[in-house]
Formats: structure tokens, C-alpha cells, sequence
């Protein structure tokens, strides 16, 4: 005969056992057009957008992800100077920005570097021909690039460029920490406020050292090309490849507006990674208890 206990127990297994079982939610990619356009909103000189253009091709290379690149400036032409898979594009004429989407025939993303205070060309180019109008058409989402410093120049033209565009685009902040180790001027602005309300993504690029940014410099060779060049001293090559992946982990986050649908949709989430237990958490052991 069975006990009262064991007839409890049989009968809670038995409706456990009946109980429709979860699994896990399909894969759904998030609404977004197939192709994505990726170009700079700052117009001040020297903040470091090809700084961040080179490293973000160089992010996207690691990742197998196709793109194209277009450096716009005749002057300096960072970009080509150390990525030479970029197209120079002349904007002297506005009308050759159309090849920024003539390309959208050979590539889903685009890439487009900055050039100083002409910056704002680009903008004029966006609005003078509707390309923000014709998003769905042509199944495009743009992210405009924000670098933002410590002064108020930086932070003036991002509040500038959101009550400009708006929730037409996704919004990429970039806070630069090269001259400082805060961005106190930005984190208290109305243009942080307002680009929060449209849904911007901050993303922090710390200052690199200026021992191996003088080695980049006199040997014009981006951090990627030094971390494998086998003449630099090899812990300088570990400094570069360190750097770099503290980069790589910042676009990882915002890769939901850096890469194109049609990227987004044939690859899964990032896998939640696992907490360490609390036994290998290191801590600090008073010295009296040592």
C-alpha cells in the first residue's frame, strides 16, 4: 500500500509530466532595412573620425562582413592612408555623392569618412535629394556618427545635427576620450537629452597611448596592420591587439545599427556570456587576515 506521501508525490509528477514544455523563442531579426549607410555628423577637424572609420573597417574585416569604403577628404585622406581598400570620393561637386548610393548595388553597407568642416555637405546632400524619404524603397537605414569631446564645439554640433534629422536616422555617439578622461560638457547637455529621446547608442573609444600613436603616425599603418607586424616589438604588438579589442567590444554593442539587415539577419543574438561562479571572483585579502 502506498502512504500518503508517495501518493502526493505521483500525483504532483503526473500533472509536471502533462505540462506543456517551453522552448526556446525562434530567432526574430529586428525590423531594418538590408542595407545601412554609416557616415560622420561632426563637422570639427581633429576629433578623430578616421581614427574611428579605420578601426570600424577593421572590425568589420575581422567579422567577414563586406563593405565600402569612401574617403571624402583630398586633403589629409586618413582613411586611404591607412586602409587602402577605400575609394576616394571627390565632393567638390555634390553630385558625385550619389555614387555613396550607386554603390549600394555592389555592397548592403556603406562606409563614408569625415572631412573636417565640409562635414555638413553631406547632410545638405541627404535632405537636397529626399534619401531619408526614400528609406523604404530602397530598404536603407542610415546611422549618422557623433564623436563627441570634452568642449563645447563637439557637443553644439551633435545638438545641432538631431533637431536637424531627427529620428530619420539611427544615432551613433562616440565619446573620444583622447584629451580627457570625461565627457562632463556632453553627459550634462540638452543634445544628450535629445539624442537619448530618439533612441542614440554611446559607445566610449579610450585614448591610445602616445607611444604607439607615434608608431602608427611615422609608419602610417593602422593599429590592425602593427598587432600583426611581425618588425614591431612584440609586447608593442600585444599594447596595439589589447587596444583594439576594447574597440572591437564597443562596436560589438552597437552592432544593431552598424551593420546591415540582411547581416543582422542571418546571424543569431550574441550568446549571454557566463557569470563566473563567486568562488573565482578575485578579492581583495586584508593583510592581517593573510
Amino acid at each position: 500500500m502506498e502512504d500518503q506521501s508517495q501518493i502526493y508525490s505521483r500525483f504532483v509528477e503526473s500533472h509536471r509530466a502533462a505540462e506543456p514544455q517551453q522552448s526556446e523563442p525562434a530567432y526574430v531579426p529586428p525590423p531594418v532595412g538590408q542595407k545601412r549607410l554609416v557616415l560622420s555628423a561632426t563637422s570639427k577637424g581633429g576629433v578623430g573620425k578616421s581614427y574611428l572609420t579605420i578601426n570600424l573597417a577593421e572590425w568589420l574585416d575581422s567579422i567577414n562582413v563586406p563593405f565600402v569604403a569612401f574617403d571624402p577628404d583630398w586633403c589629409n585622406s586618413s582613411l586611404t592612408r591607412f586602409y587602402d581598400k577605400a575609394e576616394f570620393l571627390d565632393i567638390g561637386d555634390s553630385v558625385n555623392l550619389d555614387n555613396v548610393i550607386r554603390a549600394l548595388d555592389r555592397t548592403d553597407l556603406i562606409l563614408v569618412d569625415g572631412v573636417g568642416s565640409m562635414q555638413n555637405r553631406f547632410l545638405d546632400w541627404l535632405e537636397e535629394t529626399r534619401v531619408f524619404d526614400l528609406r523604404e524603397q530602397l530598404s536603407l537605414d542610415i546611422t549618422l556618427v557623433l564623436i563627441i569631446e570634452e568642449d563645447k564645439e563637439t557637443v553644439f554640433q551633435a545638438g545641432q545635427a538631431v533637431k536637424r534629422i531627427g529620428s530619420r536616422a539611427d544615432w551613433l555617439v562616440v565619446r573620444n576620450m583622447k584629451t580627457s578622461p570625461v565627457t562632463e560638457i556632453y553627459d550634462n547637455s540638452n543634445a544628450r537629452r535629445e539624442l537619448l529621446e530618439v533612441g542614440a547608442r554611446e559607445i566610449t573609444i579610450e585614448r591610445l597611448p602616445w607611444n604607439l600613436s607615434s608608431l602608427s603616425q611615422k609608419t602610417s599603418q593602422s593599429i590592425g596592420r602593427l598587432a600583426s607586424d611581425e618588425s614591431v616589438f612584440f609586447l608593442e604588438r600585444q599594447r596595439m591587439r589589447s587596444h583594439q579589442q576594447k574597440i572591437f567590444e564597443e562596436f560589438q554593442k552597437a552592432r544593431s545599427i552598424l551593420l546591415p539587415g540582411s547581416v543582422l539577419a542571418a546571424t543569431s543574438p550574441e550568446p549571454k556570456k557566463e557569470e563566473l561562479p563567486v568562488a573565482a571572483v578575485r578579492t581583495r585579502v586584508p593583510p592581517q587576515d593573510v
